[in-house]
Parts: structure tokens; C-alpha cells; sequence
């Protein structure tokens, strides 16, 4: 428990320390540098820590049957595919993530820790749009969970949008804990 206090205090310092209008996102290696600061770790434990963060992400994360369901659609249709994440996850291992469930027709990454650019803040979207050369982005369809980064955001540059129910909106829809009307006070 205590360690998962620390990594999400490590992450909020992370985020608090190195945000600003330039660099918008981080990646793990932001998150472990301020994990590694606290706890005084050596390079090698805070690298296998690491390790072991990346390995349990990708025992843990499962694809959503509606999502692979659009990606197998497009890659049909010989659409071009894109994967564009606000996430601190490196692009190689949201690919192995995507190998590993199926995913493997051609598609591009683009991860905002990586580029420093958030889906949030829209930059992640223009360097997608520059980089891949997209002409128009009223040509494009963003599918995603995200009201806010996926579907607002977007939607204002101009790029059709797609939402779709995250999958803790799901859990909480079809939860008896969360179905029941409750009221907290103190």
C-alpha cells in the first residue's frame, strides 16, 4: 500500500514539476526519476521496479471487444490506423501492448509522454496532423473514452469524433455499488 502511495505521489510531483506549456505530458522514466529521488533507490532498483510496472501493465491491460472490433473494421477497409495516447507508457510498449492483443495490422503511435504534447491540450493532435501529413482534419474519425481529450478537443479542430463509454463508466453503470443512490456526508 505505501508503494502505491509513493508512485502516485511520484507521478502528481512528476506532472507538478515538469508541466508547463511546452512540455504537457511525462513518461515513466519522469515518474521514476521522482520515485527514485524519495525513496533513495539505486539505478538498479529503480529500474527493475520499472521493469516490473511495465510487465504488469502488460499482464493487466485487456483489449475491449467493441474496440477491436472498429480496429479490425478499419484495417479491412484499408483505413489508415493511429493509435494517440495521453499516456506515460513509452510507444514501444503500447506496441508489444497491441501485438500481444492481436493488434498487429499496420498502424502508426503517437504517445504524449513521448512527444511532450497532450490529446488534452490538442498539441499531440497537430503533431499527428503535421507528421503524418494529414491535408484536411475533417478527414479524419478519433474514436475514444475521454469526453474531454477525445471527443471535445478533437471535435473543436475540426477532426469527427467517435465516443465511446470508458470502461470504469461501464463498471460503475452495471455495479450494484454504484447503481444504488447513496449520499456521503460527514
Amino acid at each position: 500500500k505505501k508503494f502505491v502511495f509513493i508512485r502516485k505521489w511520484a507521478e502528481s510531483a512528476a506532472r507538478f514539476s515538469l508541466q508547463d506549456r511546452f512540455h504537457q505530458d511525462i513518461t515513466l522514466d519522469d515518474i521514476y526519476f521522482f520515485l527514485q529521488k524519495k525513496l533513495k533507490l539505486s539505478n538498479a532498483e529503480t529500474k527493475a521496479l520499472k521493469e516490473e510496472e511495465v510487465r504488469l501493465e502488460l499482464d493487466y491491460c485487456f483489449p475491449r471487444k467493441f474496440g477491436i472490433s472498429l480496429y479490425q473494421m478499419a484495417v479491412k477497409a484499408r483505413k489508415r490506423v493511429a493509435f494517440i495516447s495521453d499516456m506515460y507508457l513509452s510507444k514501444d510498449v503500447l506496441a508489444v501492448l497491441l501485438e500481444k492483443n492481436g493488434l498487429t495490422g499496420p498502424h502508426t503511435i503517437y504517445v504524449s509522454g513521448e512527444y511532450a504534447k497532450s490529446k488534452a491540450c490538442g498539441a499531440l493532435f497537430f503533431e499527428f496532423i503535421r507528421h503524418e501529413k494529414i491535408k484536411s482534419p475533417s478527414c479524419l474519425l478519433h474514436v475514444g473514452d475521454n469526453p474531454h481529450a477525445d471527443v471535445d478537443v478533437p471535435m473543436n479542430l475540426g477532426i469527427h469524433t467517435f465516443g465511446v463509454p470508458s470502461a470504469k463508466s461501464k463498471y460503475v453503470e452495471t455495479s450494484p455499488m454504484f447503481t444504488t443512490p447513496m449520499s456521503f456526508y460527514s
